[in-house]
């Protein structure tokens, strides 16, 4: 038996000593002296909003916006020093093999014109792609964002006409439709002078790549009215078994707040960690995404200990105290407890009767070795319905205190 806290340590992430803020001064570490970053400021305080909100798509099974696959695994803060050109926020996505990436920077102003976007972040995310081969980014999985604090509404309605043109495989019908209006050319013209300060020799085709690699996300936080704090509110409230406005606020408090602490420290928040962290603090309901795999894992559980008798057909039955005691305190001593003796001296039942006395708010996942069997397989475990590898899906558990109970031991495989 293993009692489980299902918790990740991740390696750290270092940050730069010096950095251009986004109102254009340095901010460096001075001894004795508070410094932008650790006093925060309008800047930031709108960065760990988008953070948040972007921790909660995870939390919620959504998928990151623009990114195939884009279900995010890892949040990470200030990767200028991963050499990341795009560096306020960093969201992973997908399995290892296939990890897909939306490099983020936040601006809390509108930044974007009805001419087109801004010089700053044009011309990083140029350097960011055309050094793709050497560097961080991948061409055409990854992906590079400006999320603003604002919408624009010529801004928007042009930007979108430009990306739609951009999305055909064609490159002389893409610029065929661009050019069909004056104001699309000067937008798509814009962008390309703003690359040629780097480099010259641009292409058309080129800056149709840039285009297609860029997402603008305009968001309210921070507004007087903000709607996008209010629907985070209540997609919080959707995660919680209470579903209660006070405590949906609370939970998004909690994600801004643990947004910040990344910020200002290691710079990583990985989901598996973030969900233990909360399960802790909140009750929460199964992460949607493995939902359907917890209702498996309980109906085998239920079938297994249905199965398994606690008295005798004459009713009677053995308190068995003694052992029970002994049992309870190897589990609050160790996270792994081995139960043993010789078949039919009712080791399960002891074990059943144990935990459901003594470990009330627990969750218990009981094996026998043929479910256990089916679970560890990748192609059984797809037959019977478990959608995820049983190590990730325990370690979604939704709630903070977790014994798993492989019963009759002996009888399992290597």
């Amino acid at each position: 038996m293993a009692q489980q806290g299902f918790k990740r340590t991740e390696q750290k992430v270092g940050k730069p000593n010096k950095k251009r803020a986004r109102n254009g001064r340095k901010t460096e570490q001075i001894k004795g002296r508070a410094t932008t970053r650790s006093t925060a400021g309008p800047g930031f305080a709108f960065e760990d909003q988008v953070a948040a909100w972007l921790l909660l798509k995870m939390l919620s099974g959504e998928a990151v916006p623009s990114i195939e696959n884009g279900l995010g695994l890892r949040l990470q803060s200030q990767t200028s020093s991963l050499e990341w050109l795009i560096n306020d926020l960093l969201v992973t996505c997908g399995h290892t093999s296939e990890e897909s990436r939306l490099a983020i920077s936040c601006k809390s102003n509108v930044q974007v014109t009805g001419a087109g976007l801004p010089r700053d972040f044009v011309g990083a995310a140029w350097n960011q792609l055309s050094t793709s081969a050497a560097g961080p980014m991948r061409r055409g999985r990854d992906r590079l964002a400006l999320v603003t604090r604002g919408y624009h509404a010529v801004f928007q309605a042009t930007w979108t006409d430009v990306k739609n043109a951009c999305t055909s495989s064609d490159p002389a019908l893409a610029l065929a439709r661009i050019r069909s209006t004056k104001k699309h050319q000067a937008f798509f013209e814009n962008i390309k002078k703003i690359v040629q300060k780097s480099f010259a020799a641009v292409r058309d085709e080129d800056v149709l790549e840039l285009i297609r690699h860029l997402l603008v996300v305009p968001t309210d936080f921070d507004l007087d009215t903000s709607n996008d704090s209010g629907t985070a509110v209540s997609q919080c409230r959707r995660l919680l078994v209470s579903g209660t406005p006070e405590e949906g606020r609370a939970l998004w408090g909690a994600l801004i707040d643990r947004a910040r602490k990344a910020r200002l420290g290691d710079g990583t928040i990985d989901l598996a960690d973030l969900w233990h962290e909360l399960c802790t603090q909140f009750k929460l309901n199964d992460h949607p995404d493995f939902a359907s795999s917890w209702q498996l894992l309980r109906a085998f559980t239920q079938e297994h200990l249905n199965k398994i008798e606690a008295k005798l057909p004459s009713g009677f039955s053995l308190a068995r105290t003694e052992d029970s005691t002994k049992l309870t305190q190897a589990l609050s001593n160790g996270p792994i407890v081995v139960l043993y003796g010789d078949s039919g001296t009712g080791k399960s039942a002891l074990a059943k009767s144990t935990l459901d006395r003594q470990f009330p708010g627990a969750s218990q996942i009981w094996f026998g070795p043929d479910e256990l069997k089916s679970a560890l397989s990748e192609v059984e475990r797809v037959k019977v319905g478990l959608a995820h590898p049983l190590r990730a899906s325990l370690a979604s558990s939704a709630q903070p205190n977790n014994i798993l109970v492989i019963d009759a031991a002996e009888r399992v495989s290597s």
